[in-house]
Order: C-alpha cells, then structure tokens, then sequence
C-alpha cells in the first residue's frame, strides 16, 4: 500500500513539474525537450485541422479526396525515411544511444519543421481549391451542352 502511495505522489509531482516547464533557449535540457515535443504536438494538431478543412471541401469530390489520402500516406512515408536518415541507428537499437541528450529535441524540431511545411503546402491547396473547383464545373456544363449540341445535331430527321 505505501509503495502505490508513493508511486502516486511521485507522479502527482511529475505531472506538475513537466506542466510548469517555460521555453527557453537556455534551459535544462528536459525543458529544451519538452519545449520541443510541445511544438511537435501543436503542429501535428494544426495538420489535423487543415486535412479536415480540405477533406470537408472535398466531401462530395471522391477523387479528389482519394488523391489527399494518398498524397498524405506517401508524405508520411517520406517523413519517416527523412528521419530515419538523419538519425540513423544499427537496426534494433534505439537513436538516442548515438545521438546524446539532444535526441529528443533535435527529433521533435525535424518532425515539427516537416510538419509546418505540409501544413502550409496544404493552406495554398485549399485556398486555390475553390477556383479549380468553378472551372473544373464551369468545364463540365460547357462538355454537357456541346455532347446535347452534337446529339441534337445527328438525331434523323
């Protein structure tokens, strides 16, 4: 019972500490740490929001919508390559053994920048998205009233 107490009021304890870290460049580097895995964490949240925002407009466009989902697989695919690249390890082993103690850091920064770049690679395709939209319907209508011209134009007579 008194080991499960302690256990509590270490993580009680653990959990404020962490909370109460302030960013700085010249922090311990638990704090480096968390400052950066904090900004990892923001970014991914803000991706999340932006391949919502897209596949909302993209609801009632299946190809299109397929073509996000697989830009954003082959994109993660090439996150993951880039990374194990930059921190490369022997199989089995973990990165953070031949990199120090600024692994963690060094590796929230990379996956956050990577992050920031799709989210605004994703901003620029949703705000040019409502114009190639138009055009691709205004293209549409144009094709259906010249298939009705043609077929108009070969009924007997």
């Amino acid at each position: 019972m008194r080991p499960l107490r302690f256990m509590l009021l270490l993580m009680t304890f653990c959990g404020t500490a962490s909370a109460d870290i302030t960013c700085r460049e010249e922090g311990t580097q638990m704090e480096v740490d968390r400052c950066a895995q904090d900004r990892y964490e923001r970014s991914k949240a803000d991706l999340d929001n932006e391949l919502g925002r897209l596949e909302l407009l993209l609801e009632k466009q299946p190809r299109e919508l397929e073509l996000l989902r697989r830009s954003q697989a082959a994109w993660i695919e090439h996150v993951n390559a880039e990374l194990a690249l930059r921190f490369p390890s022997p199989e089995g082993q973990k990165p953070e053994r031949y990199f120090g103690s600024m692994y963690w850091s060094e590796y929230y920064s990379a996956r956050a920048e990577h992050l920031l770049r799709r989210i605004a690679d994703l901003r620029q395709i949703r705000q040019m998205m409502p114009n190639w939209l138009e055009m691709r319907d205004v293209v549409d209508d144009v094709s259906s009233q010249l298939d009705s011209q043609r077929a108009s134009n070969e009924a007997p007579l």
